[in-house]
């Protein structure tokens, strides 16, 4: 069968012009330039410049910034620092002054285009709130096959954004148009049937940009990029194939379309109202699992339980409230947990999966068989037995112990997965956090300490020079401890002696906690003749893609009672934050996917310290909406949650809290919100303030369907062995 594989803008040409399409199949290599006005503009250099802004703006260490650009002038100049000065003295340089000019105001417009796209959210809190991540890079997807043959496609976008309607938009930048844009808008439609392949379940809409001679927009929804396609794409699929051309009439190229570009309206006047997506435009999350397929629509409140007063009215809340994040604060017995839990088990029950992280073992209850049988005393309803089978039917509930190899071990890597795929100054960053992290797990927490960028080198020299290989536990002693070259050059006048020393360190840190990480000699055997640790993987814990069962929700619960220290828990959880983070920028969804619970959450966003969690956790906390996470922060001590955060958390449950210290720490929220405090100290068990934008309720919650108790290490180390055995 004969196999033909183009790129994005190789299929469009061949589909816009019959002249390029008989070039092509007769062997020849014709230029896939837009035809348009032949302007030297230097767009792919303008295209590199523009990626780089938005990889900036996204990046955890540089969106505070990022965040704070919000006019055109800010914005260019930082797109001229990130390599627009550059180009222009290149240009200047060569005696082109008039593509210097050019380049300058397409990066204006380009600048100002950004500024609107800000304007048009109702709420704006960060740029990842309106661009997706760039790593946009789709492969060899197959478009066309028969008997014939086959007709592979790969390509990158430009952009990927989250339009204001929910839907996800397909952007493509030109500097300058051409006579015939139609011709321009086939590539979007293109990218539209790709991304239809290969992340499903989203409605995705198109935009065309053009920043020369000024800045001009064209949009277009999905059934316009529908009827683009079916004009121009399908007739041609089949004439690229050595049998179909032989068979094959001439085909005349059909009239464009009389298309008329959008003007962009001035930037003083409001941005055009969006009319709120239909159930039809609403994508749901990629890859879903049966059970998630069959609930996408269930638009049913959440039940919390009913307001207190004279008129005592059931609460609910709307589950996509959740995506932008909760807070369950506490002390201990205020019926927090049971509150989170009961939540959560509602969206179980609509196929929306969930990860609970568990540092006490009271969580682990829902993997102990024992707890379905038990009811939790006074059930929410008559209907509590059935609803609790019905449910526990429905899932498929993974226990893990990362620490103890005697359960279910979770290991993860030393350099997260697809490093080599960020830009360099995000692959540089990453890779320095991993170092330091690892360094708290081997104790090495003096400042200066050589033995940290002696870590990050040597992670930088495996991964640029062996990319396909992992960088494992034993690969860093081997490579560190042989003296190599590279390494040495690399570390300059650092003495040598600490290399031998870290290698030592390493070393001991594989012989007593190897099993932790993946690749190490400690990780690769197994206990007792049970089935090797399962590596940390985001849609391993959700329940997706290949590891999703069909007709089960998946609750992945993962208990940290085995990590051992302070430092290496929370090395564990900042590499599982920085692969949510991943996660989340991978798999964009505008209605919720899956929730997480942190709970005792002041461990891992503190008020003061700044722990290898912190950072990508208020990543996560940003970042997470646009991919329908929710995360669910639980804590029993208020007063050490960095409550710099409520920018990010929506919905704040407050039970009894009674400790002075705790009270002043929650003062600004309590007052905002018009609480008193003596009402937040005197609240008994299951009662809350209920707190979002529309102001606060008092609430008495119903009871969850499942009790939960504290389990002794042991029976956890039990149940997760018997799942995996």
């Amino acid at each position: 069968m004969h196999q033909v594989a183009l790129s994005v803008s190789q299929l469009r040409c061949a589909c816009v012009s019959p002249e390029w399409r008989e070039d092509y199949l007769a062997g020849g290599k014709p230029s896939t330039f837009s035809f348009g006005s032949g302007v030297a503009v230097h767009g792919a250099a303008f295209h590199r410049i523009a990626e780089d802004f938005i990889d900036w703006a996204l990046h955890p260490s540089y969106s505070r910034e990022a965040d704070q650009l919000d006019d055109e002038s800010s914005i260019a100049r930082k797109m001229q620092h990130l390599g627009g000065e550059e180009l222009i003295e290149k240009l200047l340089h060569q005696g082109e002054v008039d593509s210097a000019a050019l380049v300058g105001e397409a990066m204006f417009n380009f600048a100002r285009r950004l500024v609107q796209l800000r304007q048009a959210r109702r709420s704006f809190a960060s740029w990842g709130e309106i661009f997706l991540s760039q790593e946009v890079t789709i492969s060899n997807v197959l478009v066309y096959g028969g008997g014939e043959g086959a007709v592979f496609v790969s390509g990158k976008l430009d952009s990927l954004r989250i339009h204001p309607n929910g839907q996800l938009e397909i952007v493509d930048y030109k500097l300058s148009h051409g006579s015939e844009m139609e011709k321009e808008l086939v590539q979007i439609a293109i990218y539209r049937k790709l991304l239809e392949q290969t992340r499903r379940g989203f409605r995705y809409r198109g935009c065309l940009e053009y920043f020369l001679p000024e800045l001009v927009t064209q949009e277009l929804d999905p059934d316009d990029l529908d009827a683009i396609y079916e004009k121009w794409v399908t007739p041609t699929l089949p004439l690229l194939l050595p049998q179909q051309q032989a068979k094959a009439t001439p085909v005349t190229v059909p009239a464009a379309t009389s298309l008329t570009p959008t003007p962009e309206p001035d930037a003083a006047k409001p941005p055009k109202e969006q009319k709120p997506p239909s159930s039809a435009d609403s994508p749901s999350a990629s890859g879903p699992s049966a059970a998630t397929s069959a609930s996408a629509h269930d638009t049913k409140p959440l039940c919390l339980g009913k307001g207190i007063g004279l008129a005592s009215q059931p609460v609910t809340l709307d589950a996509e409230q959740l995506k932008r994040h909760s807070a369950f604060l506490g002390g201990a017995g205020s019926g927090k947990t049971t509150l989170a839990l009961l939540l959560i088990e509602q969206l179980l029950e609509r196929g929306i999966p969930a990860v609970l992280l568990d540092r006490k073992g009271d969580l682990c209850r829902y993997a102990d068989p024992d707890a379905w049988a038990t009811p939790p005393g006074a059930g929410p309803d008559a209907e509590s037995p059935s609803r609790r089978k019905k449910l526990r039917d429905s899932l498929d509930i993974r226990l893990y112990t990362p620490g103890s190899p005697a359960g279910r071990e979770l290991t993860i890597n030393p350099v997260p997965d697809g490093i080599m795929d960020l830009p360099p100054y995000e692959r540089d960053t990453l890779l320095k956090s991993s170092a330091a992290a690892l360094g708290g797990m081997l104790n090495i927490t003096k400042a200066g300490d050589p033995r940290i960028p002696i870590l990050a080198q040597a992670f930088r020299l495996l991964t640029t020079h062996r990319p396909q290989e992992r960088v494992s536990l034993q690969t860093l002693i081997e490579f560190i401890g042989s003296g190599d070259p590279s390494l040495q050059e690399a570390i300059g006048v650092i003495d040598k002696k600490h290399c031998a020393k870290l290698a030592e360190n390493l070393q001991t840190f594989d012989l007593m906690q190897g099993h932790l990480l993946s690749g190490s000699a400690s990780s690769s055997s197994t206990h007792r003749g049970a089935p090797a640790a399962e590596e940390l993987n985001a849609e391993l814990l959700l329940g997706r893609g290949q590891h999703a069962i069909p007709g089960q929700t998946r609750l992945s619960i993962v208990s940290t009672k085995f990590l051992g220290d302070k430092e290496t828990t929370l090395f564990w959880v900042a590499q599982l934050l920085i692969e949510l983070n991943r996660f989340a920028s991978r798999n964009p969804s505008a209605t919720l996917q899956g929730v997480l619970l942190f709970d005792e959450a002041d461990m891992y966003l503190p008020a003061i310290a700044k722990p290898a969690t912190k950072e990508p956790m208020e990543n996560l906390l940003r970042r997470a909406r646009s991919a329908g996470l929710g995360v669910m922060l639980a804590t029993q001590s208020p007063g050490d949650l960095d409550y710099r955060c409520r920018e990010n958390v929506l919905s704040w449950f407050i039970g009894r809290v009674q400790q002075p210290t705790a009270l002043e720490k929650l003062r600004p929220l309590l007052q905002d919100s018009g609480i008193a405090q003596e009402k937040i100290a005197s609240q008994s068990v299951g009662q809350f303030h209920f707190v979002d934008e529309s102001g606060a309720r008092p609430i008495k919650t119903d009871r969850n369907l499942v009790s939960t108790e504290q389990l002794p290490e042991e029976r956890i180390v039990y149940l997760a062995h018997a799942q995996r055995s």
